[in-house]
């Protein structure tokens, strides 16, 4: 997902260089851009099961349900694993 011909370094320069920009910054909001993409995760999931994630209290859903959730989530957020979801909604 890196720009053509750049390292990983290089990008990770650039795309924290254009957060600075416009003023996505822990200085300059209170928050990271990782708080952007936690947001988006339980966002999403309550979308999709139409219950809060775990992290923000919400109860158990179908696993079947919470399976289907977490590769949608997983998938938009650019992972491949949706083990890596567990890190933004938490677990029941």
């Amino acid at each position: 997902m890196c720009t053509p011909g750049k390292t990983l370094r290089q990008a990770e320069g650039e795309y924290y260089r254009l957060l600075s920009k416009v003023g996505v910054t822990k200085r300059q909001l209170g928050v990271t851009s990782y708080a952007y993409r936690h947001q988006f995760a339980n966002n999403r999931y309550e979308v999709l099961t139409d219950s809060p994630s775990p992290v923000r209290g919400g109860g158990p859903v179908s696993k079947d349900l919470s399976d289907l959730a977490n590769l949608d989530i997983a998938e938009s957020l650019g992972h491949r694993r949706t083990e890596i979801v567990k890190h933004y909604l938490g677990s029941n």
